[in-house]
């Protein structure tokens, strides 16, 4: 792929406080078929990235958002697959049984319980603080097999990040 093409993704985290839980997915097929990560999906040309972490939730999971903030926006680069723009959104409130969507198997797992060792390399780096509502930025670049985490860096912030 052409590393000048540019994609622009959402991920929407959803957490449950309460019982202290966070909702990922196992992806079915495509880049991450076999990892755990967010509700993750591109965002739809004229599509705002709020309005796309709702749809994705809806999607993805079966589930509906009430509320998403906009913690973290990072750059992803690899030869594999070009440059990625995304945009973390953190949902603290939902409403319905996640299910199973064509992409997707969803799970809650105990926060403290997250599998790093089965989401992309770079979740390990930034989920800890995101989740504890940091505002970030940060670039991650990633080797020829799209997976191995070469170099990154990461800006904690004190205001919302660039959209």
């Amino acid at each position: 792929m052409n590393a000048t093409h540019n994609r622009t993704l959402v991920q929407t985290i959803v957490v449950d406080r309460e019982p202290g839980r966070i909702l990922l997915g196992l992806h079915k097929t495509g880049r991450w078929q076999g990892y755990y990560t967010g509700l993750l999906d591109e965002v739809r040309p004229g599509e705002q990235p709020q309005l796309a972490a709702f749809r994705i939730a809806r999607e993805q999971a079966g589930i509906e958002v009430a509320d998403c903030a906009h913690l973290a926006t990072f750059r992803f680069v690899s030869p594999a697959w070009g440059v990625a723009d995304e945009f973390e959104f953190l949902a603290e409130s939902h409403s319905g049984q996640a299910r199973e969507s064509a992409t997707l198997l969803p799970e809650w797992f105990a926060i403290e319980a997250i599998p790093y060792g089965q989401m992309p390399a770079d979740d390990a780096l930034w989920y800890p603080d995101f989740l504890e509502r940091q505002r970030m930025r940060g670039a991650f670049n990633f080797a020829e097999d799209g997976k191995t985490l070469v170099s990154h860096t990461l800006e904690k912030l004190d205001s919302p990040p660039p959209t």
